[in-house]
């Protein structure tokens, strides 16, 4: 995309973790390089626990911060949209997740 500047007729397609791959790689691109045209999809993320655990999320952040050692987190894959949703939970809340792509 970079070396196309100014061609109308090039167009990325790309995952909510454009935003991040700065961040988790080591390569010359930033999103604000980039023009936003639209957004074609909206991921609804939903946080599951097993049946006899907490039930609200402020429980669910509960439990995390009084567990001995990190909470297990388990999601669809490394430095994926889940991850990323971890550790901002971490960062927000100051509970400790194990993330556990699965």
């Amino acid at each position: 995309m970079k070396s196309s500047e100014g061609d109308p007729n090039k167009v990325l397609i790309a995952y909510s973790l454009i935003y991040m791959l700065p961040l988790s790689a080591k390569i010359p691109f930033n999103w604000r390089d980039l023009t936003p045209v639209a957004v074609v999809a909206l991921d609804q993320f939903v946080l599951w626990d097993n049946a006899a655990g907490p039930k609200t999320v402020k429980e669910f952040i509960a439990a995390a911060k009084a567990a001995s050692s990190p909470f297990k987190m388990g999601g669809t894959g490394s430095k994926r949209e889940d991850h990323v949703l971890t550790v901002f939970m971490e960062q927000k809340t100051g509970a400790k997740f194990s993330y556990l792509p699965v």
